[in-house]
């Protein structure tokens, strides 16, 4: 390391325009990544088969183009001609694959009024065939003189696509001037990249402001955080814009991974800064070995994702291995380069002398009080183990629109609560349409069915002759909703839900959805925020002790390598998994609505995190042992030569983590930057007050324990 940063001051020109240039392509790269639709904001596309949600969404896209949809309220008249009129060039915006609302059932109504002729040569009326009344009700809703109309549009497009978000952007500009409101897996894909683009240049932004603040308590210069500073900002740019490496990228796993680097890339620049400030050579070189053993353990413990069912484990997996590779190298490289540039700016701006705080009293202090603080930590270790388990969470629960959404909003959000159901037009024998939808709107959480089979009355074996050998063009609500797969006719129906789909009524429900359609039809297929909660609640707790046994085995397995020790590599993995256990089990004591995807990434995160300062540690105190000092000796010299930089990552952690918390309205992003916040606090807590007791024995067997207590 002194060898290189000797040529990064030799050729720091070079260095700096080799940055410049790779910072530049990045930023290109990211805004190519962005436009080109590669960065995606739709979870349900981490799914995988087997679900009923991707084998729904198979079944819409192949038979009926079916990718997305946006659901609209917005306000008109009566007799509203010019609202008609702006919805009629919606239909025709390339992309809609089927748009229903009040005036396209009054276009089916019509077209039945038109056949009037022929309804009566078989002793029929229109009435007897097709009844739209009480959808009419439904999707236009009255308040005195007021209305307000319900748009319900399918789309040929992925929701988190460009064109989605364009198609979207056409539709809001054909409606502007007037009240209304947007919704559905579009508008909250469009939504969640919207503002988590916006806000990651924030939170960097303000946890860069409190970073320097906090950096310059151990500073000799004021310019010396820039030396952190700089590390960090270029890993962040590099690590987006070296994204074009993935086929495509979940926008969770680019704001986790920023939020990730800010932590780790700090550690790593700390250490690596305080190795070149070392005079003593030799008795600094443990601060290098604990950089790279801390980053050999953070890959290990991030590649558990792997092991996710759910495919946004190894999205985020890769992104985030990618990420602390990038951060360890900008450390290692930009360290000593910024040193390099800011050499003369570092000896000009040089402060007074700090504080000077007795380490060495609170290292003794912590080795007295060794046995005690082992004991507090088994306790509450056990406490948590007891009441440690699958915590109640939230799954699509993303952003908190509930202090700034209107009427419009929330009635078009009733419409997002939905179930898209696609079943053979004619059901099993004995069976009727009509029945099975009067069975689904028997159910608790069913507020309404609507598609053609709640308004038409006539035999489906009919129908499906009909569609044979009429002409539907002229009915392109009716035509756009029947599609034939092989020799079988398809309709589909959208269930919308009283409650949210997240409630327990709305679970048992969909059991109950699919165990009617089991038995009207041979086959049937659903997709929707229903099926998608099901989906992933029936995944979640296996994927989540899946990653927390496999991270914590990742751990402790990479430590005692990295460490050639068993003792020290197990009390480092065991405390970082203790820290996982009391985070986890706090949340689940305090909270219920903790987004699911933070419970199954966090061992893997928290640990990732937690790690780096139990390995400068670990490090410190080998070092001391092979210089001939005791183990208690060594342990307390240990502790004193890693508290500064732990103490200073700590405050770094909090203030970057808490700028994030206060800044992102991602709900998912907001549980993430708690949880790390306060999990990293009981790690750093562990590693300080236990782990030196731990090293600092002989023998940690149980004939110790049980004479001590």
């Amino acid at each position: 390391m002194t060898r290189f940063a000797s040529i990064a001051a030799r050729h720091k020109l070079w260095f700096a325009a080799t940055l410049i240039l790779l910072i530049a392509a990045s930023c290109v790269s990211f805004v190519l990544d962005i436009t080109s639709g590669r960065v995606d904001a739709d979870i349900v596309n981490y799914l995988g088969n087997g679900f009923d949600s991707r084998e729904g969404l198979s079944f819409l896209q192949d038979t009926f183009g079916v990718n997305g949809d946006i659901m609209i309220a917005v306000e008109g008249e009566d007799n509203d001609a010019d609202l008609a009129r702006r919805i009629g060039d919606i239909n025709e915006l390339d992309g809609v694959a089927e748009l229903v609302w009040y005036g396209t059932l009054e276009e089916a109504g019509t077209w039945f009024e038109n056949i009037d002729w022929l309804l009566k040569l078989v002793g029929k009326t229109p009435g007897d065939i097709y009844d739209d009344t009480e959808l009419k009700k439904y999707l236009r809703r009255q308040d005195g003189g007021r209305f307000t109309y319900i748009v319900l549009m399918l789309t040929e497009y992925s929701p988190s696509s460009m064109k989605a978000f364009s198609l979207l952007g056409d539709v809001e500009g054909i409606l502007e001037g007037r009240a209304f409101a947007t919704v559905g897996m579009t508008s909250t894909s469009r939504n969640i990249m919207r503002n988590t683009l916006k806000e990651i240049p924030i939170y960097v932004l303000f946890a860069g402001i409190g970073m320097y603040l906090v950096l310059l308590l151990a500073s000799e210069s004021w310019l010396e955080p820039v030396v952190i500073l700089v590390p960090l900002a270029a890993a962040v740019l590099l690590n987006a814009g070296t994204n074009f490496l993935f086929s495509r990228i979940s926008v969770v796993s680019l704001a986790a991974c920023a939020v990730l680097q800010l932590t780790i890339t700090t550690d790593f620049g700390l250490i690596i800064n305080s190795f070149l400030k070392k005079t003593e050579g030799e008795n600094a070189r443990g601060l290098l070995g604990a950089v790279l053993s801390g980053s050999v353990v953070t890959a290990g413990a991030l590649a558990a994702l792997f092991a996710m069912r759910f495919g946004l484990g190894a999205d985020l997996a890769m992104s985030a291995i990618k990420a602390s590779a990038i951060s360890l190298a900008s450390a290692f490289i930009l360290v000593p380069l910024t040193r390099a540039f800011l050499q003369k700016g570092l000896l000009k701006t040089r402060m007074g002398s700090h504080p000077h705080f007795r380490l060495d009293r609170f290292s003794s202090y912590v080795l007295r009080m060794r046995w005690g603080a082992i004991a507090c930590a088994l306790v509450l270790t056990v406490i948590a183990g007891f009441v440690f388990t699958y915590p109640d969470c939230s799954y699509f629960k993303i952003y908190d629109r509930t202090d700034t959404r209107g009427e419009l909003a929330v009635l078009a959000g009733e419409m997002e609560n939905q179930l898209i159901l696609a079943v053979p037009v004619v059901p099993d024998e004995g069976f009727s349409q009509q029945d099975y939808v009067r069975e689904l709107e028997e159910l608790e959480s069913v507020d309404k069915v609507i598609g053609v089979f709640p308004a038409l009355k006539t035999d489906p074996n009919v129908i499906a002759l009909g569609l044979e050998l009429l002409d539907f063009s002229g009915i392109p609500h009716i035509n756009a909703i029947f599609r034939k797969s092989g020799e079988t006719w398809y309709t589909f129906s959208i269930v919308v839900l009283r409650d949210g789909a997240e409630s327990a009524q709305a679970e048992k429900d969909y059991r109950k959805i699919k165990e009617i359609s089991a038995r009207y039809f041979p086959d049937a297929y659903a997709f929707g925020l229903l099926s998608g909660v099901h989906d992933m609640k029936s995944v979640s707790e296996h994927d989540f002790y899946r990653i927390l046994f496999l991270s914590t085995g990742i751990t402790l397995i990479l430590s005692v390598l990295v460490l050639f020790s068993f003792k020290k590599g197990l009390a480092v993995g065991l405390l970082a998994a203790a820290a996982v256990v009391m985070n986890i089990a706090l949340e689940g004591a305090v909270s219920d609505d903790t987004n699911f995807i933070i419970y199954l990434i966090l061992p893997a995160v928290q640990m990732s995190s937690v790690v780096n300062i139990g390995m400068l540690l670990a490090r410190r105190y080998g070092e001391r042992i092979r210089l001939g000092e005791q183990q208690r000796e060594a342990a307390a010299g240990a502790l004193r030569d890693s508290l500064p930089v732990a103490a200073i990552s700590l405050m770094v952690l909090l203030i970057c983590l808490l700028s994030v918390f206060f800044v992102t309205k991602n709900l998912i992003i907001k549980d993430l930057a708690m949880l790390l916040l306060r999990g990293n606090v009981f790690g750093y807590l562990l590693m300080i007050f236990v782990l030196p007791g731990i090293l600092s024995l002989e023998n940690i067997g149980l004939r110790v324990l049980y004479r001590k207590f």
